[in-house]
């Protein structure tokens, strides 16, 4: 709930942004602009890795989604992780074009998948039908006193939710006319379906006692108990979380040169 509060504030803080440079305005002239140059720095060289900590945890997440559908491949997953980023790192250099069909295709994917399996696990957890996890060890560790640390680093993690938001007021011009009034409606609507996807999988993860595990991801064992070990629509929400978080990476190569670029140029 803390979570989706400062996503609220967030979102409302980019909106003005949005209207305010409709040429697109990153945190780093934003501050640079309104604050001084130190200010600008601090942001730039948090958001430069972010970028960095964007691609290695969207590529892992998006592996530990494929290893915990075929535990088989779990032994490689570190071969895995590396060999996608070099796959992604060598089409960027080669030079690649966003395409937003292309693009919208898994993200679109990946919501009426989410959708549905949310759907059907509040009607069971309704009807009472709703199962727990089977099948998992809870990681050695992972039992200790709720601590303020412990809360922090929750948040922290949790936080990881809202990257990408800064993303619409960056690219506010490859928005048709009105630029800011259509990236304002696009954040608006992402930032909502964000908070209904967070909470709703918070409190059904909750429900089905997923635990934390080295070897199957919260969304894995959420998505099976709802709708049934090996089913093809357990396969169909992998396999559209996988390619999400694939995809997510990929927004680092884009804007991690153009903002290094603006401190370079300062």
């Amino acid at each position: 709930i803390a979570i989706s509060m400062l996503l609220v504030i967030v979102t409302i803080s980019y909106r003005q942004t949005i209207y305010a440079y409709p040429n697109g305005g990153g945190a780093y002239i934003v501050a640079r602009d309104n604050l001084g140059e130190v200010a600008a720095q601090v942001a730039g060289a948090a958001l430069l890795t972010d970028y960095i900590l964007t691609v290695a945890v969207s590529i892992s997440s998006g592996v530990a989604q494929i290893t915990s559908a075929f535990p088989s491949l779990l032994p490689y997953r570190v071969i895995m992780a590396v060999a996608i980023i070099a796959f992604i790192t060598v089409i960027n250099l080669r030079g690649v074009k966003e395409s937003g069909s292309l693009f919208s295709i898994p993200t679109y994917f990946f919501l009426v998948m989410m959708g549905l399996t949310l759907a059907f696990g509040f009607y069971r957890y309704a009807t009472g039908t709703l199962g727990v996890v089977t099948g998992v060890e809870l990681m050695e560790g992972t039992v200790a006193p709720l601590t303020l640390f412990i809360i922090l680093r929750a948040f922290s993690s949790g936080s990881t939710a809202l990257t990408g938001i800064e993303a619409i007021s960056n690219g506010i011009t490859a928005f048709k006319e009105p630029r800011s009034r259509n990236a304002a409606v696009t954040l608006t609507a992402m930032s909502g379906i964000l908070i209904v996807l967070f909470l709703s999988i918070t409190f059904l993860s909750h429900q089905v006692q997923a635990v934390p595990t080295h070897t199957e991801t919260i969304i894995s064992q959420l998505s099976r108990t709802i709708l049934g070990e090996g089913s093809i629509l357990y396969l169909m929400v992998i396999a559209g979380t996988a390619f999400i978080l694939l995809m997510a990476a990929n927004t680092s190569y884009a804007d991690f040169p153009r903002l290094a670029a603006l401190h370079a140029g300062d």
